[in-house]
Order: structure tokens, then C-alpha cells, then sequence
């Protein structure tokens, strides 16, 4: 997981988003980014570690997506219903793939491995099984 963190914090300085890891806060307290600023704060303390870097690529995308608020958006596994937060989550689904589909052959490909690998929520199975489709040879 930590390489994928680190590729992810490559991508997001590569395309000019800041980020700052933190793991002195509360367990419980999201990831969070400014779409204006384009920074990217990640609790690397988060209480599902293996949800890290599903955060991470989900701050990301609210920049990539060109999402502009005035008040910083945060991680929310319960506040994917609105259209910002699925577009979020299916551009983080994106981003993940290429950890996910690289190093196994496709006949080995599953969704519900790739949401267990990361801690996708069960409601983004449908956003996972299309993106994984749309990367196979």
C-alpha cells in the first residue's frame, strides 16, 4: 500500500496538487482537500488503513475533476450520492485500476477483490465493475 501512496503522491505533484500526510489526527478524521488551493491533506491514521489510498485518489480526483467549492471537501463513505462525490469516487476508481489490473493476468481480475484491496464501499460495486471492464485487453 505504501507504493501505491507514494505513486499516487507523485501523480497528484506531477499535476500540481500539493499534499501534506498526516498521521498525528484522530482516527477518525477524513481526508480532505481545497479545490481552490489544490491541496490535498491526507490522515495517514485514517481507522480503515487499507481505505487510504482510496482517499487519497478521491481527494485528487475533486482537483483533477476541476471541482471548485468554496469550503473544503472531505471523506465521506456515506456522502457518495451526490453527483460531485460519485464523479470523485469514479474518478479514484480510475486512478486505482492500474494498481489493481497490473500485476494480476485478467482471468484473476474481480471486483470484489479490487473493493476488498482498497475498502471500497459496497454501494460503488457497479462504478468499480465498469471502470475494471473498461481497462481490460
Amino acid at each position: 500500500m505504501n507504493n501505491i501512496i507514494e505513486k499516487l503522491g507523485n501523480y497528484a505533484m506531477d499535476n500540481g496538487i500539493g499534499i501534506e500526510m498526516c498521521g498525528l489526527l484522530d482516527p477518525f478524521t477524513p481526508a480532505a482537500c481545497n479545490t481552490v488551493t489544490k491541496k490535498v491533506v491526507v490522515n495517514t491514521n485514517w481507522y480503515r488503513p487499507k481505505q487510504i489510498p482510496f482517499t487519497f485518489a478521491h481527494e485528487i480526483a475533486h482537483i483533477l475533476n476541476g471541482d471548485v467549492e468554496n469550503r473544503i471537501l472531505y471523506f465521506s463513505s456515506a456522502a457518495s450520492a451526490s453527483k460531485i462525490e460519485l464523479a470523485a469516487n469514479t474518478t479514484a476508481i480510475k486512478l486505482l485500476t492500474p494498481y489493481y489490473v497490473n500485476e494480476r493476468p485478467t482471468e484473476y481480475i474481480r471486483s470484489s477483490e479490487f473493493m476488498d484491496v482498497f475498502d471500497i464501499p459496497g454501494h460503488l460495486e457497479n462504478t468499480v465493475e465498469r471502470e475494471l471492464i473498461a481497462v481490460l485487453p
